[in-house]
């Protein structure tokens, strides 16, 4: 009696295991067709975060067909091809199931000008070229002169100490004195010069003591402008009183 209980046991128990393994079976093929079916096909890829790349550009770069099953689409892969873009800072891919895929797109800003041949070159705080554009009439960026540029292409980063410093003057001053730089001279060594849009020659020296610099060049500047004085340089290169230069 006691072996034929057993017996049933063990074929009671290989019947649940198979019922079980039947179930997982079924299951999983389910869940594979329903995966595959066309209720995940990608009916809408959309970009956020652009602001001056257009989203065709950007569509077109990320390669993704409509109809395609949102689980296929690579994301890492997608993500490569987009980050190749001149003006791309960084980029992510978010699937919103079950039917459409965001590009989350932070660009880079440029930050100043760089004249080259005919035209120039917009740069952003990291030293990358981004595009070029034909004037500066529309541009509020401020120009950086004196550099020299074999090539400029975009995409390429310029390796320029003195580029670099430029570009941490123009983060680090105050917006009322930023607003007033219209060039950004870099062609004396160790010497950064700033010309204002009133045609002011401002020797900066180095990229040191920067608050203590602009907060004098912004008092020297709307005292000429309050007593009507026309300024034509400003020596703040050193420590002590500046010297200040009247025009005739």
């Amino acid at each position: 009696m006691a072996g034929r209980r057993r017996i049933r046991l063990v074929h009671k128990r290989r019947l649940v295991i198979f019922r079980v393994l039947l179930l997982v079976m079924i299951l999983s093929l389910s869940l594979f067709y329903f995966i595959q079916s066309p209720f995940w096909a990608v009916g809408t890829v959309a970009v956020e975060g652009n602001r001056f790349i257009p989203a065709a550009e950007l569509l077109e770069l990320a390669g993704i067909p409509l109809g395609i099953n949102i689980f296929k689409v690579d994301s890492r892969a997608v993500e490569q091809h987009l980050s190749l873009h001149p003006l791309v800072q960084e980029v992510k891919l978010v699937r919103k199931l079950p039917r459409e895929i965001q590009i989350l797109v932070r660009e880079r800003t440029p930050k100043a000008l760089i004249p080259f041949e005919d035209g120039f070159w917009q740069i952003d705080g990291e030293q990358y070229v981004l595009r070029r554009v034909a004037t500066v009439s529309d541009s509020s960026l401020p120009l950086i002169t004196g550099l020299a540029a074999d090539d400029l292409s975009p995409g390429r980063r310029i390796e320029s100490e003195l580029l670099g410093e430029a570009l941490r003057l123009v983060d680090e001053l105050p917006p009322a004195v930023r607003e007033q730089v219209a060039e950004i001279d870099l062609s004396q060594e160790n010497t950064i010069f700033l010309h204002t849009v009133d045609g002011v020659k401002v020797n900066f020296g180095d990229s040191q003591r920067v608050e203590e610099k602009a907060a004098l060049m912004e008092e020297i500047l709307q005292t000429a402008l309050i007593n009507k004085t026309a300024l034509e340089y400003v020596d703040l290169s050193f420590a002590g009183s500046p010297v200040i230069k009247y025009a005739n």
